[in-house]
């Protein structure tokens, strides 16, 4: 269930955005997340999942990228939603926690989503 959460999540993060360059298709991009293989329990299984999670955000994001200041922001406002969205998700506070740590922003700031 957990993988179709954070499915879920990456989808609902580009929704919201309306930049014309990931408004090409009616339906969201998705990425899966699996964390089958992982122990959440680990420290190095967070991690590992934190990875995944950036990785399925990048993907998500794709498009959105560009040199102009205006995509540079629509990126960085698609990639922050996509990884927030989905470190929720999760419902994991190891993960909330290393979220936190990497992005340098505030758990207000990141919780205003």
């Amino acid at each position: 269930m957990k993988t179709l959460a954070l499915t879920l999540s990456l989808a609902f993060a580009t929704a919201a955005l309306a930049a014309p360059a990931l408004a090409r298709s009616d339906e969201p991009k998705q990425v899966t997340v699996s964390t089958a293989d992982l122990n959440l329990d680990h420290p190095a299984g967070v991690d590992a999942l934190y990875s995944r999670i950036r990785g399925a955000a990048r993907e998500v994001c794709r498009g959105a990228e560009g040199r102009g200041v205006a995509m540079q922001i629509t990126w960085r406002k698609c990639m922050n939603e996509a990884v927030d969205g989905a470190v929720a998700s999760a419902h994991n506070d190891a993960l909330a926690s290393l979220h936190l740590a990497k992005s340098g922003r505030s758990a207000a700031t990141v919780a205003a989503k």
